[in-house]
């Protein structure tokens, strides 16, 4: 591990860019029964590396057991303060203004990086499922108390859950399509099945994973379990625009029916 260290640096110095050797981590990623307490430091030319229990990368917050726990309530937290914010200013604005606001702050906040989050407990998706109904209210003027599943509705907003779904079933189809970068692709396979009729219904193979918490919720496995669920009119959809409205529609269908 120092040694790809070194390399590291080494090759930042030749491409002009500094390594801070003081703001360096290093995450040690284990199941949710394994103590890795007693892991040793690393060291880059005599400078140690701590280890840590989460990182950020590209605004997620990782943490050593890939529970996202830390992540999902940084983000909430970070959309309940804006919201906060927006509702001091709320009777000044239009209702049009105020959905442009809520779509620039809050709703790309939820969707940034969200496939990550599929499988995860409901526990934590309720979380931001609630930053998403308090924006709703927030917009429409709804009370407190007064039913928002309507709310949802009229603004055709896709529940937290469903929009995960549809950010992974969106990067599924690039894929089968070749649009999509090949260290996605290559992670699906096409099910085979000779003489059956199942070869007319472009089905995907599902791999099976040791660890279902972790390895049940990366995109390999994901994918192919959303894809293969979905109708055989949209998986056998070649046109990216129509099968992106299609999916949404039923996605809204199947929330709000």
């Amino acid at each position: 591990m120092e040694s790809l260290m070194h390399d590291i640096k080494t090759w930042m110095t030749k491409n002009m860019v500094k390594l801070n050797d003081d703001k360096t981590k290093f995450l040690v990623l284990t199941g949710p029964r394994r103590d890795c307490s007693d892991f040793p430091c690393l060291s880059i030319e005599n400078e140690s590396i701590v280890k840590s229990e989460s990182v950020t990368l590209l605004v997620v917050e990782l943490d050593d057991k890939l529970t996202l726990k830390s992540h999902v309530r940084n983000v909430a937290k970070s959309c309940f303060f804006k919201l906060r914010n927006m509702r001091k200013i709320r009777k000044c604005i239009t209702e049009d203004a105020a959905k442009i606001m809520v779509h620039s702050m809050i709703t790309s906040r939820l969707d940034y990086c969200n496939a990550i989050l599929y499988g995860l407990p409901n526990c934590y998706l309720d979380r931001l499922y609630s930053v998403q109904k308090l924006a709703a209210r927030l917009i429409t003027g709804t009370r407190k108390y007064d039913h928002i599943t309507p709310v949802l509705e009229r603004l055709h907003w896709l529940p937290v859950k469903k929009r995960i779904e549809y950010k992974i079933l969106l990067l599924v189809f690039k894929c089968l399509q070749g649009t999509a970068p090949e260290y996605f692709s290559e992670l699906l396979k096409k099910r085979e099945n000779k003489g059956t009729r199942a070869d007319d219904k472009n089905l995907l193979v599902i791999p099976r994973f040791k660890k279902v918490t972790q390895g049940g919720r990366c995109f390999g496995r994901s994918g192919p379990t959303l894809w293969n669920n979905l109708p055989d009119s949209l998986r056998l959809e070649t046109s990216f625009s129509i099968y992106k409205r299609r999916l949404k529609t039923h996605f809204f269908e199947l929330s709000y029916k």
